[in-house]
């Protein structure tokens, strides 16, 4: 018994450190005038000095109470305090404070000459607009630069935008999102001197028949233009010698009240890789999964940046265009193609020692990769307040021919690579709203298909089941396909204080794996090395489930119960040995958390979680060996570790 009360102490103890550090966050005060009265709308902005960037800002409401977001470690601030009707106030503070009290004087102005400034900030609802003359500097080249000024927003080394910690759900120009997630297309080439305003939206719902049923905790970025109906772009050029340097690119956007589009082409060979601008950056690509076949070549240096390094010849070309068919229905085209050719040259040393023996391979790497990239993308839309409508294809071809010149221990080592890849994907989703109600039916399809063929002159293969021998010629093949279509309903109500969210559906995945050894030896011609070398696998996943969100809000507290559950039913089927096996999982995670928002900007949270999950670190298995690069043979056995999981 004493140990759990000793735990519950310590708990508690937690809980209002928490509490204290995260009230050291804040700074609450009020504004007043000489007669003691309150003084609304008035912009309150700190920074840690005079000279340095926003802190945060605030707007003082109709009793001329702030509540400003002060960074930790933060000893000192300087405030400033600004109002068309009072003098300005500016000073420094100390952050400990625990309440600060403002007193203003009037601000007289002297006829006939009167000058009225517009704030830079303003609100309405859950709208910030920004006036971007306010922000930008004559230093400042493109609009990633003016946004990086904002309190709230932060801009990554990838151009993704950030506000609040969170990425921006939709970027917008004129409400339109034409670009679909390639917004660094216009944030770093669309002119600046277009731009009138910025708007950030808090807690943006895109969808409209979902409006007033879910809030999300996001936002969105709407550049709204001096005029709605405009054509600017952008030019850029220059050339180097010794050796010879050449950079080119050119933007052109055009703006009407019914239609946006958007022509870039680009031409480098500095070390720029303008490709980048047609990224989707809506998606999270950190579990992108890594190439199971590759060329032998260095690393990129790390945390150096890519135009030091990289040595390029990159040409680029892409489109964006988006019609209003209609009052709510939107037509979008995208495309783009990309060819480079990219050297990569290094040396590497490394050293194997098992204790007794120490072997090393000194390493000249000179390797060349020439991609070629395709994509097109078309999109129709209808989001009106009772009926939304999205179909979504997008397919996209890659071919990549690459060459290595490498020299081992003074030996040459020359490889190649020839690799295809077809990756196309449908999204189709039909969501109706009924008063508080909203149904919805959506279909994702997947396919891709990536072919390998690694040629190595001479290849070195030693296994444990393998003697140690040296073809003078060996031939990787591989073919990996993969097929995934998730279908599912989603079903939306609010009932009062009461808001769900039930989703039930069906996932099926397949992925196939065929490879193979091909050598020549001084006394052979073209053989396959067996079957401990090929694969002929496959991997099929059937995972029905449902997922219920349940919210309750009243005031400033918040229940939210989520009820996910799952079961995946596999089966591995591997042709070569005719062995075929079939195992499920469970997978469950509810969660119940608690939130309460104090008058003095405090919260209290709580909450607890169970997980009965596995950890899938392979989508395939293969069984027979498989040459990765030149020295690198491995095999894997397909493994799902399972675990069992409380949060509290």
């Amino acid at each position: 018994m004493n140990i759990y009360r000793l735990y519950y102490i310590c708990l508690l103890v937690s809980i209002f450190s928490l509490q204290k550090i995260y009230a050291q966050q804040q700074l609450k005060g009020v504004i007043k005038d000489e007669q003691n009265k309150p003084v609304g709308s008035a912009n309150v902005i700190l920074h840690q000095h005079e000279d340095t960037p926003i802190f945060s800002f605030s707007i003082s409401n109709e009793k001329g109470e702030f509540l400003l977001k002060i960074p930790q470690n933060v000893d000192s601030a300087f405030i400033i305090i600004t109002h068309l009707s009072y003098a300005k106030q500016q000073f420094y503070i100390r952050t400990s404070l625990p309440f600060l009290e403002v007193i203003v004087s009037e601000q007289k102005y002297e006829l006939p000459e009167l000058v009225i400034k517009t704030d830079p900030v303003t609100r309405r609802g859950d709208t910030l607009f920004f006036d971007i003359n306010h922000y930008r500097n004559d230093s400042d080249q493109n609009i990633e630069q003016v946004l990086s000024k904002i309190p709230g927003i932060t801009i990554e080394s990838n151009g993704r935008i950030l506000y609040d910690g969170l990425d921006i759900s939709k970027f917008y120009i004129e409400g339109l999102d034409m670009l679909e997630g390639r917004y660094r297309i216009a944030t770093r080439n669309l002119s600046i001197d277009a731009i009138r305003d910025i708007e950030i939206i808090e807690h943006h719902q895109p969808i409209r028949a979902l409006d007033s049923l879910v809030r999300p905790d996001n936002a969105a970025i709407n550049l709204r233009l001096k005029s709605n109906i405009a054509v600017t772009g952008s030019l850029r050029g220059g050339v180097g010698l010794q050796p010879a340097l050449y950079l080119g690119d050119a933007d052109i956007f055009g703006f009407t009240k019914k239609q946006q589009f958007n022509i870039s082409a680009s031409a480098n060979n500095i070390g720029e890789n303008k490709s980048d601008n047609f990224q989707n950056l809506y998606i999270d690509y950190n579990n992108v999964a890594s190439d199971l076949i590759s060329i032998n070549k260095v690393l990129p240096p790390f945390l150096v940046k890519e135009n030091f390094y990289l040595d390029n010849q990159e040409f680029t070309g892409g489109y964006n265009y988006l019609r209003k068919i209609a009052a709510y229905t939107e037509l979008k085209w995208q495309g783009f193609v990309r060819k480079d050719r990219i050297l990569n040259v290094g040396t590497r040393s490394l050293r194997y020692n098992d204790g007794k023996n120490e072997v090393v391979f000194e390493e000249i790497l000179n390797a060349s990769e020439k991609p070629l990239d395709f994509n097109n993308r078309l999109i129709l839309e209808h989001n009106a307040k009772k009926i939304f409508f999205r179909a979504d294809v997008n397919t996209e071809l890659n071919i990549i021919k690459s060459a290595a010149e490498n020299e081992i221990n003074g030996a040459a080592f020359p490889e190649s690579l020839m690799k295809h890849n077809v990756n196309s994907t449908a999204e189709l989703t039909t969501l109706i709203r009924h008063k508080n109600k909203a149904y919805q039916i959506n279909s994702d399809i997947e396919y891709q298909t990536t072919d390998y063929d690694l040629k190595l002159m001479p290849v070195d293969i030693f296994t444990a089941d393998f003697p140690v021998t040296r073809f003078q010629e060996a031939l990787q093949t591989g073919e990996l396909q993969r097929f995934k279509t998730d279908t599912y309903s989603n079903l939306f109500f609010k009932i009062k204080n009461i808001s769900g969210q039930v989703n039930a559906g069906i996932i099926y995945n397949r992925i196939a794996l065929n490879t193979n050894i091909i050598v020549q030896n001084d006394t052979t011609e073209n053989e396959s090395l067996g079957q401990a070398f090929q694969n002929q696998n496959s991997v099929s996943e059937l995972a029905p489930y449902i997922n219920q969100v349940y919210k309750k809000e009243k005031n400033n507290s918040k229940w939210t119960l989520s009820l996910p559950f799952l079961v995946s039913l596999f089966n591995i089927n591997n042709k070569l040995i005719s062995d075929e096996s079939s195992f499920n999982i469970l997978i469950t995670k509810p969660k119940l958390d608690y939130y309460l928002k104090l008058p003095d900007g405090r919260y209290w949270s709580m909450g607890y979680g169970f997980e009965n999950d596995y950890n899938n670190f392979n989508t395939f298995f293969y069984e027979g060996y498989i040459i990765q690069a030149n020295r690198n043979i491995t095999r894997s056995i397909f493994d799902i570790n399972q675990f069992q999981q409380h949060n509290i």
